[in-house]
């Protein structure tokens, strides 16, 4: 599989929602816009790391104009009679330094629960590999769980404390998960990035102002 401007791909959620994955566009700011709004106050504090009200036009630019290599993000749509219509979540990973980036995902309170958390985590990291990323470096919080006591039964994974309840977790990429399945993959990364899914690790999302600066 291509994670290139081509590529489509539909998927079928445990509730049978179908949904559409694909490349985010400039010009789905107004769906990325609605989506956020359908977030509750708990779930974009756990995506910003603090309340987060609204997102500013320079926000939204920077979240919807991708160069697909080193900023890729993917959409996932909603699919209504073959039609898109809603926007249900999206995962993005934006290179740091060579072979590093650093991942982020977000799904619509509404769509959690349901197999999506999952299948953006794995392609997420299929399109990683793809284009040459050999580690995912994040940002997590401990505040939800026991979260340290989690990443150490992860595998071969590097984790730091960064202080105000940080801490940074280093994982090597090791080849495409697979191909769609209902079961699970069982590797280092996406048993940690299911984990950060399912709430239990929030991934310090990536974003940023018009100047580059990280938005807190």
């Amino acid at each position: 599989m291509k994670f290139d401007a081509n590529y489509s791909e539909e998927v079928s959620l445990r509730d049978g929602t179908q949904v559409l994955l694909r490349p985010i566009r400039p010009d789905d700011a107004p769906m990325l816009l609605r989506a956020f709004e359908r977030l509750s106050p708990h779930s974009r504090y756990l995506r910003f790391l603090g309340p987060k009200t609204a997102l500013t036009a320079s926000e939204l630019s920077y979240l919807t104009h991708v160069d697909g290599v080193r900023h890729f993000a993917l959409a996932a749509i909603r699919l209504e009679v073959a039609r898109e219509t809603d926007g249900l979540g999206i995962a993005r990973f934006v290179t740091t330094s060579p072979g590093v980036a650093e991942p982020a995902v977000a799904v619509i309170d509404e769509a959690q629960g349901k197999g999506l958390g999952r299948v953006l985590l794995e392609r997420l990291h299929d399109a990683a590999v793809e284009r040459g990323i050999v580690r995912f470096s994040a940002e997590v919080l401990e505040s939800n769980t026991p979260v340290i006591a989690i990443l150490e039964h992860l595998g071969p994974t590097a984790v730091a404390r960064e202080g105000d309840g940080v801490v940074r977790v280093d994982i090597s990429l090791a080849g495409a998960v697979h191909a769609p399945s209902p079961e699970p993959a069982h590797g280092t990364l996406y048993r940690f990035l299911t984990l950060a899914a399912r709430g239990a690790i929030e991934l310090r999302g990536v974003l940023k102002d018009s100047t580059g600066a990280p938005d807190r």
